[in-house]
């Protein structure tokens, strides 16, 4: 049975609570945001007790809401049920920052429904709550276009600031995987327009971090190219852009270059993808390696419009993607063409001509793909590991597939 909720205020975004099925978050943007020169625009925040019938004001002025974290239906250590956090700044009246780092935003921990709360970090702008870590970015008390990152890996009671091997301004982070113990995190060094930035791996406390490697590939939204082989430890997929220095020096903006590289050790050494030796007729591919560059095999990451390289944890080993075997990853229609590893990432074949979108069933015993670039009559499946494919027509007319 559905019944319609009419709180007084339109909703922007709804947090459920882990554990209480009946306690919701909303966020609710004030009506002076509506207005084209926007006055006393703020976001305001409101709680639920009885799934919707009543609606309590909370906070005005709010940047982040979350409840306490939960894994499986169970609260973290150091959790309340009673627990909120939120990132709210110090004013009662005109416009809130939108979309940029504020020196006025505090981030604040209630474990009373907000009734009171105590600040954890001033400066706090955006928070995350990552397995056993919290991660805040706080921006500088000097220079409020920079952030520095603290990590609290107690449950919020303590908080340090996370120790980069040198100083530069941090424009931003993308926090990439915290699934092993300790994080990997990329720092876009450049401006906002930079695409690429570099990876550092932490120790267990999430505090020190080594550089990984180079110039990886981010886009403005700050997603990466960087994968975690699901399943099995250690093992994550990458893409470098090769010309970031020329790029750098010259100050002429070339197209990006990528090669992918993997690492079987948890980022202490990245290389090359090992080429299949033919393609998936058994012609050798016109790619040789020379004295310059290495001919190696080059996937399609997140960054771009291409099918993804893509693991899943029950199908242990198994990974797909689309690419290319050459000196660097290619755009081109033509050069563009799906490949399988089943040994996760250590030797790969070509299995179809073209780009695909792909699913694995049953642990991977069954493979799914479909064409990527055009309307499709048919999708193709295989029981053997991409050995063999067959046929399975589903319509007369061509359709997208998605």
């Amino acid at each position: 049975k559905y019944t319609p909720i009419e709180p007084s205020f339109t909703i922007k975004e709804v947090k459920m609570h882990p554990t209480e099925a009946e306690w919701m978050l909303a966020s609710h943007l004030t009506d002076g945001c509506k207005k084209a020169e926007r006055v006393g625009c703020s976001q305001e925040v409101y709680l639920t007790q009885d799934l919707g019938k009543t609606w309590k004001l909370l906070q005005r002025y709010v940047a982040q809401f979350e409840w306490a974290p939960a894994a499986d239906g169970e609260l973290k250590p150091g959790m309340e049920k009673t627990s909120i956090f939120m990132v709210t700044y110090g004013m009662h009246t005109g416009n809130q920052p939108f979309g940029v780092w504020s020196a006025k935003a505090t981030f604040s921990r209630s474990d009373d429904l907000w009734k009171t709360q105590y600040a954890l970090l001033p400066r706090g702008n955006r928070f995350l709550f990552l397995d056993k870590f919290i991660f805040v970015a706080v921006v500088n008390k000097h220079h409020e276009n920079q952030v520095n990152l603290y990590v609290s890996s107690e449950g919020g009671k303590i908080f340090k600031k996370a120790r980069l091997p040198f100083q530069l301004t941090e424009h931003s982070y993308t926090i990439l995987d915290t699934s092993e113990g300790s994080v990997f995190l990329h720092v876009n060094h450049g401006d906002y327009h930079t695409g690429y930035g570099n990876i550092y791996l932490s120790d267990a406390e999430g505090l020190r971090f080594a550089l990984s490697l180079r110039h990886n590939k981010r886009d403005a939204q700050g997603r990466c190219d960087f994968e975690k082989l699901q399943g099995i430890e250690g093992i994550y997929i990458t893409n470098e852009q090769i010309n970031a220095e020329a790029d750098l020096e010259g100050g002429r903006h070339e197209k990006p270059r990528l090669r992918t590289k993997i690492t079987f050790d948890k980022g202490g050494k990245w290389q090359l993808l090992k080429p299949p030796p033919t393609d998936d007729k058994g012609r050798d591919f016109s790619c040789r390696a020379d004295e310059d560059s290495e001919c190696s095999l080059h996937l399609h990451g997140v960054t771009d419009s291409w099918g993804p390289f893509y693991s899943n944890k029950n199908a242990i080993g198994v990974v797909m993607a689309t690419g290319n075997v050459g000196h660097h990853l290619s755009d081109k229609e033509d050069e563009v063409h799906t490949f399988f590893s089943r040994d996760a990432g250590l030797t790969w074949s070509m299995v179809r001509q073209g780009s695909h979108i792909y699913e694995y069933g049953d642990h991977g015993a069954l493979i799914v793909i479909a064409d990527d670039r055009k309307a499709s009559t048919e999708v193709l499946y295989s029981w053997d590991e991409a050995l063999s494919w067959n046929e399975l027509r589903f319509s007369n007319k061509p359709t997208e597939i998605e």
